[in-house]
C-alpha cells in the first residue's frame, strides 16, 4: 500500500463512516440476539484498519477463529493500538457523526448501541485500498460480534 493508507485515508472521515457502517452492519448479522456494537468497542476499529500493517494481518485471517490467529501470531498488534486508539478518537467520532448523518448509521442512546442502516455498499467502486479497509471492517465486525467484550480487550490490550 502506498502513502495514501498512511496520509489520505487517515484523514478521510468519509472512508471511516463506510467501514464503521460495514463492521456494524456485520456485527449486526452475526449478533444472535440482533444488537448493534456500543460504542467503545467501535472506539479501535479505525485504529485498527487504518495501520498498514495490521490491516494486511486482519486480512490474511480467516473469520471462524481469525481472531484468535491474528492476536497470537502478530505480537505487534497490541503495540501503540491503546495510544492510537486515543489519538484517533476525534476522527472516529467524527466518522461517526457523518455516518450518522448520512443516516447509514443511527445510534440507540437508551441501550448504547449503533445500530445500521440499510445501506448497501458498492465496494468495486473504490480502489484497492479502500475496498481491503472495507474487507478488514468486515473481519473485525464478525469477530467482536461473536466474542465477549472482554475479551477483545485482553486480547487488544486495551482498555476504557
Amino acid at each position: 500500500m502506498s502513502r495514501l493508507i498512511e496520509h489520505d485515508i487517515i484523514q478521510n472521515i468519509g472512508i471511516g463512516a463506510l467501514a464503521l457502517h460495514e463492521f456494524t452492519n456485520r456485527y449486526f448479522k452475526e449478533e444472535k440476539s440482533l444488537k448493534g456494537p456500543s460504542l467503545a468497542l467501535a472506539m479501535p476499529v479505525l485504529p485498527l484498519l487504518f495501520h498498514e500493517k495490521t490491516l494486511e494481518q486482519i486480512l490474511k485471517r480467516n473469520y471462524k477463529g481469525g481472531f484468535f490467529k491474528l492476536t497470537t501470531e502478530y505480537r505487534g498488534l497490541p503495540a501503540g493500538l491503546q495510544k492510537r486508539m486515543e489519538s484517533m478518537a476525534e476522527q472516529t467520532f467524527k466518522s461517526l457523526n457523518l455516518a450518522y448523518q448520512s443516516k447509514i448509521l443511527t445510534y440507540n442512546k437508551e441501550l448504547n448501541e449503533i445500530l445500521p442502516i440499510d445501506f448497501k455498499v458498492e465496494k468495486q467502486q473504490y480502489n484497492q485500498e479502500i475496498q481491503s479497509i472495507i474487507r478488514g471492517a468486515d473481519r473485525l465486525g464478525f469477530w467482536f460480534a461473536t466474542l465477549p467484550f472482554e475479551q477483545i480487550c485482553i486480547n487488544l490490550k486495551i482498555k476504557f
